[in-house]
C-alpha cells in the first residue's frame, strides 16, 4: 500500500509539475531546499530497494525528456520542465549510492561521452549558486558510490572523455567551456574507480565479477590504453593502474602482451620509462615476465601489425621496436647488480638467438621490399637499426673476463646449433643488402659508412662475442652464405651473368652487350662437324661483335669492389692461431662456392686429368665452363682472390682444368697452326698461368716456376709448338693424381701447418720445352738454363773431357 501510494503521489507527471512551478528551487541553498531534495532522494532510494516495476520507466522518461531538450542559455523565472527534469535527476542521485548504480545499469545507452557533455551543458546553464559551481566535486562524489558493475559500464565512457579527442564529435572541444571542466572531473572519478578495481583484483585475482576489466583487456582497445598513457602524462597514473589490474587478473601472458605493446609503440627512452613504471608494478607478481615477452613477441607483433593495418590500410610498419629492444639490452648491460633493471632481466639469456632471429627475419622481409622498390633511405635506416642492435647484444669475451674478475655478472651470447645456422644466414643476407645502398637515394659516403659499421659489428660479434667453438661454426656458415648469396644475386648486384647458365643466354638478352653462348653454336653444328672446330685461336666466329662481360656502371662497380673487399678480409689472417684457421676456412668455402657456380653440375667437378685424347671428346663441357667464367667478372675476381690464399685454389682445380683444356683445344684446332697464337689466346693463357703460379706450397709449387716460363716462350712459337708445351703441363697435372680428398688433406695439413707432400719430378715433362727452345734458339736460347739446369750441366760435362 505504501509503495503504491508513494508512486501514485510522486510519479513522473507530479515531478514535472513541481519543476514547472518552481524552477527557482535550483537557486535555493537553504535547509528547506536541501530537505526537499533529500526527500526525493529517499523516495527513489526506497523504491530502488523495493525494485518497483515503474521506477525504471520513470527514470528513463525523465532522462529522455531532459536530453531531448536543449539547455537554455540561462534559466530565468520562465519554466523549462525538460531541462529541469534532467538536472533534477542528477541532483537527486548524487547523494544516494543505490540510485547512482540503478540509474547507470538501467540506462546504459545514455552512458556515453556525448551525453556527458550535454549533461554538463544543462548543469552550466544554471545560475550562480547552483550545482554548476561545484561540478567537479559532484562528479568525484558520484564515483565514490559506483559499484563494480556500474564502474564497468562507465569505464569506457570515462576513459574516452578523459583521453580520446574523438569522443567530442559534434562539439568544439577547444571552445566549449564545459569540456575541460568535465574532463577534470571525469579524470578524478576515473582515478577513484580504478582504485576500486585494483583493490578488487588484488583481493580476488580474477576477472569474474569485474566487468570494468573486460572492454579494454585485449586488441585495439588495450592498445588505446597504452597509447593514452604515452600521450597524456597527467592521466598516466590511473591508466598504468588499470593496466596493472588487467595484468593481475588475466595472468603473466597478458602482462607480457602489454609490455610487448609498449615496446612496439615506444619511440624513445622516455616512452620506455613509462613502460618501466608499469613493469615494476607487476614484476613482483610475475618475476619471469620478460621471458614470456621474448617468447611471445613474434605473435604480439603480428597482432599489433594486423590491428594497425585494419585501422589504416596504408599503415606501414615502424621499426622503432628494434631500437626499443636495443635500449633494453643497453639498460641491462650498464646496470649494476642492485639496479632494478638487473632484477627485471631485460637480457634474453639463452633466448637471445630466438629474439635476434625473429627481429632479423622481419627486418630482412622489409629490406627485401625496399631493395625491390628502390627505397634506399628506408633500407639505410633498417641497416642502422640492426647495426646498433648488434652492438648491444652483450660483452665481448675479453670484457667478460675483466668483468667477471671484478665480480660483476655479465652476459655473453650463447646460441644453439639451429640458431647459429639461421642467424649466420641472416647476417650474410643483411650484409649483402647493404651493397644495394650504392646507386642513388643516399650518398655514397653515407652508404659506405653504414656498410662499414655493419661489417665491423658483425665481425665483432663473430670473433669477439661468441665463444671460440661457436665462432668457428658460425664463421663457416656465414662465409658460405655470403658468397653463395653474391653468386645467386650477381645479376641484380653487379649485372653479372654468373647466376645465369650459359646456354640460357641469347642475343635477346642484350643485342649489343650480352655474353656469347657456345651451346647454341654447338647445337647448330652438322653431324660431320666437330665441336672442337668452334675453338681456334681464341675467337668464336658466331659471337662476332659481342662483348664477353657485361659493362657495369659506377654503382655496380662499387658493389663489386666492396664485395671483394669483404671476401678479402675473410681470407686474410687476422693474426694468431684462430685468425689463421678462420682465413683458411673462409678461403675453402669461397673456393667451393666458386666451383659450384662455374661448373653447375657434378660432371664438370672432376679433379683428375685424363689422357688428352679422351678428354678432348668432352671438350664441349670444358668450353661451357670456360665460357661461363669469361662471362662473369665476379667469378674471375673470386679466382684471383683465391690465388692469394694457398691452398684454397686447389679446390677450384676442375675450373682451372676446364680453362686449360679450352686453351689446349684452341691451339690444337687453330686455323693455321704454323702461325703464332693470337693476342686474345695469349692473354687467356697468361691469365691462367698467372692464377696457377700465384699459389705456392711449402714443398713445391702448384705450377712450378720452370713450367711457368711457358709465357716467355709462347709469343715466339707457333700454335703447333704451343700446343705441345701446354700438353706437357696437362701431363704434369695428370701425374699429380689429385682428387677432392687429396686436396682436402692438403687444406687440413695447411691448417695444422704440417709439411706438404712433394709433387712429381719435373724432368719427365720438360723435354718439349727444351725442344721448342732449341727450334727457336735465336729467341729462346737464353731460357734453356732456366727451364732445365741439369741439361746444361750434362752438356758441359760431355763437352770437356
Amino acid at each position: 500500500m505504501l509503495e503504491a501510494h508513494l508512486l501514485g503521489k510522486w510519479n513522473q507527471p507530479a515531478i514535472l509539475e513541481v519543476l514547472t512551478l518552481a524552477p527557482a528551487l535550483f537557486k535555493q541553498t537553504d535547509e528547506e531546499w536541501q530537505a526537499k531534495i533529500q526527500s526525493f532522494s529517499y523516495l527513489f532510494t526506497f523504491l530502488t530497494f523495493k525494485k518497483h516495476s515503474q521506477l525504471k520507466d520513470a527514470f528513463a522518461n525523465l532522462i529522455e525528456t531532459g536530453f531531448s531538450t536543449d539547455a537554455p542559455p540561462y534559466l530565468q523565472t520562465s519554466s523549462c520542465p525538460g531541462s529541469l527534469a534532467l538536472l533534477f535527476v542528477f541532483r537527486v542521485v548524487i547523494d544516494s549510492p543505490p540510485l547512482i548504480n540503478y540509474l547507470v545499469t538501467h540506462n546504459i545507452k545514455y552512458m556515453s561521452p556525448p551525453y556527458f557533455v550535454r549533461l554538463a551543458h544543462h548543469i552550466f546553464s544554471l545560475p550562480h549558486g547552483c550545482i554548476s559551481n561545484n561540478l567537479i566535486a559532484h562528479v568525484d562524489q558520484l564515483s565514490i558510490h559506483l559499484d563494480l558493475e556500474a564502474t564497468g559500464i562507465l569505464m569506457e565512457s570515462m576513459l574516452r572523455v578523459a583521453f580520446d579527442p574523438s569522443a567530442f564529435r559534434g562539439f568544439d572541444a577547444t571552445k566549449d567551456s564545459a569540456v575541460p571542466i568535465l574532463r577534470e572531473g571525469v579524470l578524478r572519478a576515473l582515478s577513484r574507480s580504478v582504485d576500486n578495481v585494483v583493490r578488487f583484483v588484488h583481493k580476488n585475482q580474477t576477472v569474474d565479477g569485474c566487468a570494468a576489466l573486460l572492454n579494454f583487456s585485449s586488441g585495439s582497445k588495450l592498445q588505446e590504453l597504452i597509447d593514452w598513457s604515452l600521450l597524456h602524462p597527467p592521466g598516466r597514473p590511473p591508466l598504468l593502474q588499470y593496466l596493472h589490474a588487467i595484468s593481475i587478473s588475466y595472468g603473466v601472458h597478458k602482462g607480457a602482451e602489454i609490455v610487448a605493446r609498449f615496446i612496439m609503440r615506444a619511440k624513445d627512452e622516455m616512452d620506455l620509462g613509462v613502460m618501466m613504471s608499469f613493469l615494476t608494478s607487476i614484476h613482483p607478481f610475475f618475476p619471469s615476465i620478460m621471458t614470456h615477452v621474448y617468447e611471445g613477441f613474434p605473435v604480439f607483433r603480428q597482432s599489433f601489425y594486423a590491428e594497425e593495418k585494419k585501422k589504416d590500410e596504408s599503415y606501414r610498419e615502424s621499426f622503432s621496436w628494434v631500437n626499443s629492444i636495443r635500449i633494453l639490452l643497453i639498460w641491462d648491460t650498464r646496470a649494476t647488480d642492485k639496479d632494478v633493471f638487473k632484477s627485471i632481466g631485460f637480457y634474453p639469456g639463452d633466448k637471445l638467438g630466438d629474439v635476434l632471429i625473429d627481429i632479423m627475419s622481419r627486418c630482412i622481409e622489409r629490406m627485401r621490399n625496399d631493395v625491390e622498390n628502390g627505397d634506399r633511405i628506408d633500407l639505410a635506416a633498417r641497416l642502422s637499426d640492426i647495426t646498433q642492435l648488434m652492438d648491444a647484444t652483450g660483452y665481448t669475451q675479453q670484457q667478460a673476463k675483466e668483468q667477471l674478475a671484478a665480480g660483476v655478472i655479465v652476459h655473453c651470447p650463447v646460441l644453439s646449433m639451429r640458431t647459429l645456422y639461421k642467424f649466420a644466414h641472416q647476417l650474410a643476407t643483411i650484409l649483402r643488402f647493404s651493397l644495394f645502398l650504392f646507386g642513388g637515394g643516399v650518398s655514397d659516403r653515407e652508404a659506405q659508412g653504414v656498410h662499414d659499421q655493419l661489417r665491423s659489428v658483425i665481425n665483432k660479434f663473430i670473433h669477439e662475442e661468441l665463444t671460440p667453438d661457436q665462432s668457428e661454426i658460425f664463421y663457416k656458415i656465414y662465409v658460405s652464405a655470403f658468397v653463395h648469396g653474391l653468386i645467386q644475386e650477381a645479376q641484380s648486384l653487379f649485372k653479372d651473368t654468373v647466376d645465369i647458365s650459359v646456354y640460357k643466354l641469347s642475343p635477346l638478352d642484350s643485342p649489343s652487350t650480352s655474353s656469347f653462348s657456345l651451346i647454341d653454336d654447338i647445337r647448330s653444328l652438322s653431324l660431320k662437324q666437330s665441336v672442337a672446330s668452334l675453338a681456334h685461336s681464341g675467337q668464336i666466329i658466331p659471337s662476332k661483335g659481342r662483348k664477353r662481360i657485361l659493362p657495369i656502371d659506377d654503382s655496380d662497380g662499387i658493389r663489386l669492389v666492396l664485395s671483394m673487399d669483404v671476401l678479402h678480409s675473410m681470407v686474410v689472417s687476422r693474426g694468431g692461431e684462430m685468425g689463421r684457421k678462420d682465413a683458411l676456412i673462409a678461403a675453402k668455402k669461397i673456393a667451393l662456392a666458386t666451383l659450384d657456380a662455374a661448373c653447375v653440375d657434378g660432371l664438370g667437378e672432376d679433379y683428375s686429368f685424363g689422357e688428352w685424347g679422351l678428354e678432348r671428346e668432352a671438350i664441349a663441357r670444358y668450353v661451357e665452363i670456360s665460357g661461363r667464367l669469361d662471362c662473369s667478372s665476379l667469378l674471375q675476381h673470386l679466382l684471383v682472390l683465391l690465388s692469394e690464399s694457398p691452398p684454397a685454389l686447389w679446390f677450384t682445380l676442375p675450373v682451372l682444368k676446364a680453362i686449360l683444356a679450352t686453351i689446349i683445344s684452341s691451339f690444337e684446332k687453330a686455323f693455321d697452326r704454323s702461325k703464332k697464337p693470337s693476342d686474345i689466346l695469349l692473354e687467356k693463357t697468361d691469365r691462367w698461368v698467372t692464377l696457377a703460379r700465384r699459389v705456392r706450397r711449402k714443398m713445391g709449387e702448384v705450377l712450378p716456376e720452370r713450367l711457368g716460363h711457358i709465357m716467355d716462350m709462347l709469343p715466339y712459337v707457333s700454335c703447333h709448338e704451343g700446343y705441345h708445351l701446354l700438353l706437357a703441363i696437362w701431363k704434369y697435372f695428370q701425374h699429380t693424381r689429385l682428387t677432392y680428398d687429396a686436396v682436402n688433406e692438403m687444406h687440413i695439413a695447411a691448417m695444422r701447418e704440417d709439411p706438404q707432400e712433394a709433387l712429381p719430378a719435373l724432368e719427365d715433362f720438360l723435354e718439349p720445352f727444351v725442344c721448342v727452345a732449341h727450334a727457336n734458339i735465336e729467341e729462346l736460347g737464353w731460357i734453356v738454363p732456366l727451364i732445365y739446369p741439369r741439361f746444361v750441366d750434362d752438356a758441359l760435362k760431355h763437352s770437356y773431357p
